[in-house]
This record gives C-alpha cells, structure tokens and sequence, in this order.
C-alpha cells in the first residue's frame, strides 16, 4: 500500500484477504491532519480528522482493495 504526501509521523498498516478488510492509520504527530484512504472497486473513505496520537480504523468488504492513504483538505 502507498502513502501520499503523508508526514512520517503517520502510519498506515492494511490488512487484507478477507471478505473484510481492514485499514489502521495512527497519528504520532504533534499536530492534526486530514487524511483519507483510495480504495479501487470501492467509494473512497471521506476526510478524516487525525488528533495527535488517533488511531483511525476503517473496514470495507470485498471487492475493495486499498490503493493508498493521502492527505486531504
């Protein structure tokens, strides 16, 4: 999976394979960003706020798969 224009203080992990995939981004930043995720064969996420320290979880099931993680706003 990719990352956009992500600052390295965010970090996205995927796990996918399933019938349901799952998508964690954590924020060890200092400040707040706007992110959202690209999913193929699927409506993307919309922008989501991340606090320093929040961790962001999103779910979507199959045929969806995770394309990459950017920034937005």
């Amino acid at each position: 999976m990719k990352t956009k224009r992500l600052p390295k203080c965010i970090k996205a992990r995927a796990k996918t394979g399933g019938f349901t995939d799952v998508l964690k981004v954590r924020s060890r930043c200092s400040r707040t960003y706007y992110v959202k995720a690209v999913i193929d064969r699927h409506a993307d996420s919309k922008c989501q706020k991340l606090r320093p320290g929040y961790v962001w979880t999103l779910k979507w099931s199959y045929p969806g798969n995770i394309n990459h993680v950017k920034r937005c706003r």
